[in-house]
């Protein structure tokens, strides 16, 4: 659904506060992380290239972040999408957490250091990638 939408659609979903909060009430309410956490980051970061792709003001990237971190337990929800053992979801969860991390830095830096899970995670999904250019891969 989110692959086939204009970017002016996916910047009203990502500014309305709608949306996001839907997507993101579905990500913590995922037992089994595997499949669906990824289908859903992908859906976020869709929706996050959507917003990227169109005169965006600074003020909606940061209320897409914030929004994004608040729907999901604090970021804890999205944290933990670098925990399940699925490559590609890691990866996702590993590109969204990289797009909204500037903007709820503070927030986000909390949860990822309390949490060793989500730590480790993180290592891993960096050594897997190696020299991987998936910081590039994320915004095409």
């Amino acid at each position: 659904l989110v692959s086939k939408q204009e970017p002016l659609t996916l910047h009203g979903w990502a500014v309305d506060g709608r949306v996001v909060p839907a997507v993101c009430s579905a990500l913590c309410k995922v037992e089994s992380m595997q499949h669906t956490a990824g289908v859903l980051a992908r859906t976020l970061n869709s929706i996050y290239q959507g917003l990227m792709s169109t005169d965006a003001q600074p003020e909606e990237i940061g209320a897409f972040g914030e929004q994004l971190v608040r729907h999901t337990e604090n970021g804890k929800k999205m944290i933990k999408i670098l925990e399940v053992a699925d490559e590609a979801t890691q990866k996702e969860g590993l590109a969204l957490l990289r797009r909204v991390y500037p903007q709820t830095r503070a927030l986000l830096g909390r949860h990822l250091l309390s949490d060793p899970n989500a730590i480790s995670a993180l290592v891993q999904i960096l050594h897997n990638t190696g020299a991987a250019p998936w910081d590039a891969a994320a915004d095409a």
